[in-house]
């Protein structure tokens, strides 16, 4: 199995500390650190992906929940938009993904709070970095969330890079919130609150047959 390279220091880190634990015969601190030695094998595992190979399908840009479908109107956008958003606990795989291929035109990171990512008020009030995309066809955001365990966002693309769909874009360590915003007359919607949703591979909707 893959490993994320960001994991290799914390990987390191506990291995050495469960020897150490081992040589001094520490047991019961050296089992603690097996099992979280173990767990973050399992956090940071880097599965491959397959995105459709049709273009007119839009990407779930991380692993998770869907826990809101909200129209709006974007403040990022300046349009009526959709806003998908996406929890990502601590047993998701936490890589995020470009939804749709297109050109990074911008990269907004903000400093803020470490609410649950789970809440509402994450999406506002939480460190983040929002991604402007355009796909020539259309534009759109992807925004990575900090959570309340969750301290770091790390950002693979840089502005004016052009990737294709389900390209990596980072990766948020220990849970944390993804969030889409585009435009309601670009996309047909096909999933649901609740569902279960993979980066890069699931499809959140459609493109509208009048941009085909």
């Amino acid at each position: 199995m893959k490993i994320a390279k960001e994991g290799y220091t914390i990987l390191l880190t506990i291995a050495i500390a469960m020897v150490f634990s081992f040589l001094f015969n520490i047991k019961f601190l050296a089992v603690i650190l097996l099992i979280l030695l173990l767990f973050s094998l399992y956090f940071f595992r880097d599965p491959k992906r397959f995105r459709p190979l049709s273009e007119n399908f839009i990407v779930s840009p991380a692993d998770g929940k869907v826990i809101e479908i909200k129209k709006l109107f974007s403040e990022k956008l300046q349009e009526e938009s959709y806003k998908i958003s996406i929890f990502m606990s601590v047993f998701d795989v936490h890589f995020n993904r470009l939804p749709y291929r297109g050109v990074i035109l911008k990269k907004d990171y903000r400093k803020g709070k470490f609410f649950n990512a789970s809440l509402d008020k994450a999406s506002e009030d939480n460190e983040k970095m929002i991604y402007y995309v355009d796909s020539t066809k259309f534009k759109y955001t992807v925004t990575q969330i900090a959570g309340l365990i969750a301290r770091r966002i790390v950002s693979y693309p840089n502005s004016g890079e052009e990737l294709n769909t389900s390209d990596k874009l980072g990766i948020i360590k220990f849970g944390s919130r993804a969030e889409i915003e585009i435009p309601q007359n670009i996309i047909d919607i096909n999933i649901s609150v609740g569902q279960q949703v993979y980066a890069g591979e699931s499809i959140i909707g459609s493109i509208k047959g009048s941009l085909l």
